[in-house]
């Protein structure tokens, strides 16, 4: 059904450090039509890869397809309205049931398009193994500002492990609009591993239900601001089911006049026992302009239970630096070496997917205000 997402109300929305988002202030205007044209996909022997309209005519696999595009979106109502209206095209992923991918699903976009609105769907069957990579990146062609909504959707079936690893270094005249949404059944484990570099604007949502006994979910995020980039990040597990298990890490770093908020929630639903929860966000700012608001929350409805979170913001540590420097080292020298310890943890999910190189580079790029050169 179309939906005439103009008559919902216009986004926009403000925080407290000034991150912010509205369409006219960033020179946007949402369009009738958007690209949606799949991005280029590789995977591995076995694993089925269709269009939306090629998975919904399939009696097996359209019940969940639905499911997924039905689910509620969680951002403002003109963008999941404009979402919902054009995304007509995407691609599904479907592991089947049992099968260890060696290697990962490589997803690779460039956006050139002023305008675009994407859908991915991961089935994974029960008890399989897969491993999906997306690498996103701006065209060189690529216009002077684009607005980008993608919604990302990981069903895990019984026993099913999927891992998801993203890098997104989209220009600076790029708005990105990214919602992830995950629901793991009985035994099964999702883990979201996210890169964000690039946008003007970047905003990442990411919503996983734990909804089976002993199901697990994971969450590495890093990112790295500059110049005048706004990043807006959300993460929320919810544990529906007992003996379920959530693992949320940030490490982030920002130059310049760069901001970000960053919200985490653990929500453990009534009536359920042995849940286990855990936040951790890790922040250096590396410019006396450079801004951020850490806001992890609890929900706890159940008294067995295991919960806690820590948040911490600060320098680069000046008697490391120093302890460096009396090694022999220079001052550049040294600052690399604590900048790229700090992100080593997420940095080595990386090595798998193929984007250890690519995201230690981008790293050093950001890093050469303080005198280290890639």
């Amino acid at each position: 059904m179309k939906i005439d997402w103009r008559n919902a109300p216009e986004p926009s929305f403000k925080y407290g450090l000034n991150v912010f988002f509205n369409p006219k202030t960033l020179g946007l205007a949402f369009a009738d039509e958007a690209s949606g044209a799949p991005a280029a996909v590789r995977a591995p022997e076995g694993v089925l890869v269709m269009t939306l309209a090629e998975a919904l005519a399939d009696a097996a696999l359209a019940p969940q397809v639905h499911a997924a595009l039905d689910a509620k979106d969680g951002r403002e109502a003109r963008i999941a309205a404009w979402h919902r209206a054009l995304a007509a095209n995407g691609v599904v992923v479907r592991v089947p049931d049992g099968l260890e991918c060696a290697a990962p699903v490589r997803i690779d976009l460039e956006l050139a398009d002023a305008h675009r609105v994407e859908n991915l769907i991961v089935i994974a069957g029960a008890n399989s193994r897969v491993t999906v990579v997306e690498h996103l990146r701006s065209a060189a062609n690529a216009p002077g500002r684009a607005l980008r909504s993608a919604v990302t959707d990981v069903i895990a079936m019984p026993g099913a492990k999927v891992t998801h690893i993203s890098l997104q270094d989209f220009g600076a005249r790029v708005t990105d609009l990214a919602l992830k949404r995950g629901r793991a059944e009985r035994d099964a484990s999702i883990t979201w591993v996210e890169c964000v570099f690039g946008g003007g604007f970047a905003q990442s949502r990411a919503v996983t239900e734990l909804a089976g006994e002993g199901a697990a979910a994971g969450m590495k995020t890093l990112f790295f601001g500059r110049d005048a980039q706004q990043f807006d990040l959300y993460q929320e597990v919810r544990h529906l089911a007992s003996n379920t298990h959530a693992d949320l890490r940030t490490n982030g770093a920002l130059l310049d006049a760069a901001k970000t908020i960053y919200r985490g929630l653990i929500a453990i639903e009534k009536g359920t026992k042995g849940c286990v929860g855990k936040q951790k966000e890790e922040v250096l700012l590396l410019s006396p302009k450079a801004e951020i608001d850490t806001v992890p929350n609890l929900e706890i409805a159940s008294e067995d239970v295991r919960c806690g979170h820590a948040a911490s913001v600060g320098r680069l540590d000046k008697e490391r630096l120093f302890y460096l420097m009396s090694r022999g080292l220079d001052e550049p020298t040294a600052k690399k070496f604590l900048v790229e310890g700090f992100f080593e943890p997420i940095v080595e999910e990386m090595r798998a997917a193929g984007l250890e190189d690519m995201v230690q580079c981008l790293i050093a790029e950001r890093t050469a205000p303080l005198g280290v050169q890639c």
